[in-house]
């Protein structure tokens, strides 16, 4: 069915009118709480179908997509649907990709993806979490567990620093120098540069003794600091 062929009740004289896409959320997310199987759905259908489901119903909802590169796609789609505002509550939590068996570690990648959304997931009320079978199989960490590897920095904050270098060589980071992409951190005297999967950029932790003195994000590019901020996120890796 067409979202034209929708039939438009009259509009109430006091009203304003509503547009025709917003009563096919309305109708759309009504259907979608009324049947547990809705059959026919393919790719933008589906998007259509959830976003609108959102829109009426906030909340965490998960949806699974059969592999990793069906993920991407399907965020695509829902960003088409989404308000502006809702388009950054979007979260992939894709599978690792590799045998646990044998030692692998995930793809530098899927680590980030995958420690953003537990991350936002255990601070938000609300998001749309897609995901796939393979990426619920493995077990996982507490929300205790995982919450408490997560690091709160601000400036001012008593924090010995080979309490956070540890902590970081822990938590799955990789020291190198310099610091250029997530994941990874150094050390070079008093200063710590780090760059973790909750920020657009890395930044510059400089001690006074084991006090934060202060803090900075830099451009990973040329090394130089761009701005002063109170405080970071360091969300864990593994």
């Amino acid at each position: 069915m067409r979202p034209d062929s929708f039939p438009h009740p009259a509009p109430a004289a006091s009203a304003r009118r509503r547009t025709p896409a917003a009563e096919l959320h309305e109708i759309l997310a009504e259907k979608a709480l009324r049947n547990r199987r809705i059959e026919g759905l393919h790719h933008a259908d589906s998007a259509l179908v959830l976003a609108s489901l959102y829109r009426k119903h906030p909340g965490f909802h998960l949806w699974l997509c059969p592999r990793n590169r069906d993920l991407e796609t399907m965020a695509e789609n829902l960003r088409v649907f989404l308000p502006r505002e809702c388009r950054d509550q979007i979260l992939l939590l894709p599978g690792s990709e590799a045998d646990p068996y044998r030692g692998l570690s995930p793809h530098p990648e899927i680590a980030v993806a995958r420690a953003v959304a537990l991350w936002k997931i255990l601070r938000w009320n609300r998001g749309l979490i897609l995901t796939t079978m393979a990426a619920l199989t493995p077990r996982l960490p507490s929300p205790q567990t995982f919450l408490s590897q997560c690091l709160d920095l601000e400036a001012g904050r008593f924090f010995p620093l080979d309490h956070l270098t540890r902590t970081l060589d822990e938590v799955g980071y990789v020291r190198e120098d310099p610091v250029g992409s997530v994941g990874e951190y150094s050390v070079r005297g008093g200063i710590i540069d780090v760059f973790s999967p909750s920020g657009s950029a890395p930044v510059r932790i400089e001690f006074f003794g084991d006090e934060i003195e202060s803090i900075r994000a830099f451009d990973p590019t040329s090394q130089r600091s761009v701005t002063l901020v109170p405080g970071c996120h360091v969300v864990p890796m593994r």
